[in-house]
């Protein structure tokens, strides 16, 4: 069950409006936790890739502190496998081992050497006893052991069963050990789950980490009623298209001559971790014909992803030596061997070239450095004739994975509880519409105004970072679903002549065309058979910093982090994906992600254009902005503040018409350190001349700019505005003077009513791009750059000269330059130097963006000490994309 959390912000301030409410949804909680299971193969609609749930056990904030301790004593890649035996009253005479092995009757019972020591090599290693449970260690000293550590739903001590010893103080399995193999915690108050990039060791085998993960459903293989099953996945990487089965350890990877498969559960055997179990082949078995050879008893393993290997174990049952591989080679497959036509990560290189003879059971092979890939087969050279078998394969590495993602479910938001969109099995599994409308139904709902979005997060290392996409819609389907009918004619219908839909279109038994190669379902434009309906393409992406939440602030206050989630406004569903972008020993971890949302101030959103679109560089130029609401029927709501993302921050509003009529500007006080200037200001409604329908007031307006971001707003606040004047298609238009300083801009907007809440406690509706008015044809609110020539660096200093004498009148010098054709943030500076060339003062370097920028200086260099009179030289300083460019002139300082 999904929980949206309320915070109610408002107060009800007028009767003919309701209060806002902004409402909060959150994934990797214990209503909504990180569900690593595709919703479908074939689509990307939810499904973690090469990444892992961790659990902060006891809620101390740190995340496995604790771990069991488990140390491969004799380094064969094993853990505790061969412990000191049980010791047996032999005789039953009450005594342990008091007639051990020399030919004498030591306890004078008539029996010779009758009760000896236990003693056995369990591993057939020629070690006795060697490697069995290691000390225990209170990691965090809170008096508990082993309370926090990797568990997994898997085999956490590595000893062939799972989650046989959970957390309760007991030794439940009678290993030695406490609490080492229980289930992974779910959310609680005191526990807490974290998503991040897989983390291999020299502890952890992936080959069984795959295959448990596997047999617990996570890669979609496991049906209800715990049938393993096989479907195809489409791989959501970025180094290509490619299309891989669940299963990471199937045979059906192999086939024989006569086109049969390797049983699962003998493959399997391979990466159960009990070496008293294996596969094996000889060529009256199986025949398993790979790329290069005979895999006549290998493992082939696909990974599920991208992970830097260090060593490779494989080896018989230790009571077959004989039958270990003798003959063999490596292969493997990496990201620069994923064929994009073929979609298919194709194994081309060779990890181990060509091995004769290498009679030693155990296969103990080190990489150094670490090599990265995705699949790995060991094939076979040995004779058909020899039995050959395969009784653990052991695959260690280091560090993250390197292509770890995570797609959320469909979110549908405009029901009054929020719903993700998952099912019992995969979608292509169920088995008919009726099925699949019973477990997620198409139900009425709302669209919503998008708010902030944040996470909590933690970073291993420097160098690790993540990317965080958004993207909405309308509709149920993100795209146009098609088949191919014949002929290469694409098809938009079923068989039937009705609609294909997700449901129809994965149960296509021919024809059908790739998600990838589909139609995107655009939101406005008529496609498909839901009309204008559809989605948002993925917005830019975050990075881990951008919506991060500051623990060091009261947990109470974490909801006023975040940054604006930059979707449409009037849409219901969501869905949203992380890209880590991890190396090899730095990688982030999220706890959650959470968004606010709320009801539209106006339920048929706000349009707005802007003439003309085209515009001179760096030039003063006229621009209309044109703003339109659609109110329904009987809406009663309203507004009265505008905010426009401008380029530059001299641009201002010379003119403000409603329905045409020109407005009356009132003053807006210039020292004020409010971060909304206009809040405590009233804009009046004015009474119109007699006889006069059309409404007159007053409006104000501000600019202010984000020293974080360096984003300029222009504020407006006016009259509030309401349902009842637009009835006749009235419209807002603004006459702007501003400057663009970029190829393009785009004058991003959107509307509030501060008489209900303040900024921060209210989600602005969003403006689209739109027709406005009749009178122009933009329909857009993007304005671009007629001919992009570079502009020199000019310089203006005044007042020069300048008199630093403290009687605040030109006591300082500003610097005002503009830069142009700036993407992100760059370095400026100024020094002054002397006559000679010598550096006397540095101002800066500050960090700027596209726009008009100034920079001062009081006449004091470093030390605070006022220079003498004279001449000076300035030369300001621009950095930018590996460039520098700079401006000279000359000063005059007296006093």
């Amino acid at each position: 069950m999904l929980r949206p959390k309320l915070v109610l912000f408002l107060l009800l301030l007028f009767p003919f409006q309701t209060s806002a409410e902004i409402r909060s949804w959150r994934v990797g909680d214990q209503d909504h936790p990180w569900n690593l299971v595709p919703v479908s193969g074939r689509l990307t609609w939810g499904r973690g890739w090469a990444v892992e749930i961790l659990t902060d056990d006891d809620g101390d904030g740190l995340i496995d502190e604790d771990p069991v301790e488990l140390v491969d004593s004799d380094g064969d890649g094993l853990f505790n496998e061969d412990p000191p035996d049980p010791q047996i009253d032999s005789d039953g005479d009450g005594q342990l081992n008091e007639d051990p092995p020399n030919k004498i009757d030591d306890d004078g019972d008539g029996l010779i050497d009758e009760d000896p020591v236990e003693a056995f090599d369990s591993d057939l290693d020629g070690r006795i006893d060697e490697d069995g449970p290691d000390p225990q260690f209170d990691s965090d000293g809170d008096g508990q052991l082993n309370e926090d550590g990797l568990m997994t739903d898997g085999d956490d001590d590595l000893d062939g069963r799972t989650n046989e010893d959970p957390y309760n103080g007991t030794d439940d399995d009678g290993d030695g050990l406490i609490d080492e193999d229980g289930p992974r915690l779910r959310d609680t108050d005191g526990v807490a789950t974290w998503l991040r990039p897989i983390l291999l060791n020299e502890r952890r085998n992936l080959a069984i980490l795959l295959n448990e993960r596997y047999l617990q459903g996570e890669f979609g293989g496991v049906g209800p009623d715990g049938k393993l099953l096989n479907p195809f996945l489409e791989i959501p990487s970025e180094f290509g298209p490619r299309v891989e089965r669940a299963d990471p350890i199937s045979g059906d990877y192999f086939k024989s001559g006569s086109g049969g498969g390797i049983n699962r559960v003998d493959y399997g055997k391979m990466v159960d971790g009990d070496l008293s179990t294996a596969f094996g082949t000889t060529s009256t078995d199986y025949r398993v014909a790979g790329i290069y050879g005979i895999h006549g008893g290998g493992a082939s393993l696909n990974l599920m992803g991208f992970y830097h290997i260090n060593r490779l174990i494989f080896q018989p049952r230790p009571t077959l030596p004989v039958t270990a591989i003798a003959n063999y080679f490596v292969v493997y497959g990496d990201p620069t061997t994923v064929n994009s036509v073929l979609a298919t990560l194709e194994v081309k290189k060779f990890l181990v070239p060509v091995t004769r003879e290498h009679t030693d059971p155990v296969k103990d092979l080190h990489f150094d450095p670490p090599v990265l890939l995705g699949r790995i087969d060991v094939a076979s050279l040995d004779s058909d004739l020899d039995y050959k078998e395969t009784a653990e394969v052991g695959l260690f590495g280091e560090g993250f994975s390197s292509d770890a993602s995570f797609t959320s479910e469909i979110i549908d938001i405009g029901t009054p509880t929020p719903r993700a969109r998952r099912y019992s099995q995969l979608l292509e599994l169920l088995d008919d519409a009726g099925e699949v409308e019973a477990e997620f139904s198409d139900q009425p709902g709302s669209t919503v105004n998008w708010g902030k979005v944040r996470w909590r997060g933690r970073k291993t290392g420097s160098a690790g970072d993540v990317r965080i996409q958004f993207r909405a819609g309308d509709a149920p389907n993100t795209h146009v679903y098609a088949r191919d009918s014949g002929a290469n004619e694409i098809d938009t219908r079923g068989e039937d002549g009705r609609p294909l839909d997700a449901f129809s279109w994965l149960k296509l038994r021919q024809g059908r065309i790739p998600e990838a190669e589909l139609r995107y379902n655009e939101l406005g434009p008529d496609l498909g058979s839901d009309g204008p309906r559809g989605w948002s393409f993925w917005s830019a992406p975050f990075s881990f910093e951008d919506g991060l939440i500051d623990e060091r602030l009261p947990a109470e206050r974490w909801s006023e982090a975040g940054v604006p989630l930059p979707l449409p406004t009037g849409t219901r569903y969501l869905q949203f994906r992380i890209l880590f972008d991890s190396t090899i020993e730095s990688a982030v971890a999220l706890d959650y992600l959470e968004f606010d949302y709320g009801e539209p101030l106006i339920s048929g959103g706000v349009v707005a254009e802007v003439f003309p679109p085209r515009v001179a560089l760096g030039e003063e130029a006229s621009l209309r902005y044109f703003l339109r609401p659609f109110f329904a029927d009987g809406e009663e709501g309203g507004f009265n503040r505008i905010e426009l993302t401008v380029p530059d921050a001299s641009t201002r509003i010379d003119t403000f018409k409603f329905d045409g009529r020109a407005w009356e500007e009132i003053a807006v006080p210039t020292a004020t350190t409010d971060e909304d200037p206009l809040l405590p200001m009233d804009p009046l409604r004015l009474e119109p001349e007699p006889d006069s329908p059309f409404v007159v007031g007053q409006f104000a307006q501000t600019i202010v700019s984000d020293p974080r971001t360096g984003e300029t707003r222009l504020l407006v606040k006016f009259p509030l505005l309401r349902a009842s004047d637009f009835k006749a298609r009235q419209s807002i238009e603004l006459s702007l003077q501003t400057r663009l300083f970029r190829g393009s801009a785009r004058f991003a907007g959107s509307v509030w009513n501060d008489s209900l809440a303040t900024r921060e406690a209210t989600i602005p509706q969003r403006v689209r791009d739109g027709d406005a008015v009749q009178e122009v044809a933009t329909d857009a609110t993007l304005v671009v750059v007629d001919n992009i020539q570079p502009r020199r660096l000019q310089v203006q200093a005044v007042p020069n000269p300048f008199t630093p004498n403290g009687d605040g009148i030109n006591d300082a010098i500003e610097f005002a330059f503009d830069l142009f054709l700036v993407l992100d943030q760059i370095e400026v500076a100024v020094e002054i130097l002397d006559l000679s060339g010598r550096r006397v003062h540095h101002v800066g370097p500050v960090s700027r963006t596209a726009g008009q920028t100034k920079l001062k200086w009081d006449g004091r260099d470093a030390a605070g000490h006022l220079l003498a009179p004279g001449l000076y030289l300035y030369r300001l300083q621009v950095a930018a994309d590996q460039t520098s460019t700079e401006a000279l002139g000359v000063l005059s300082l007296v006093y």
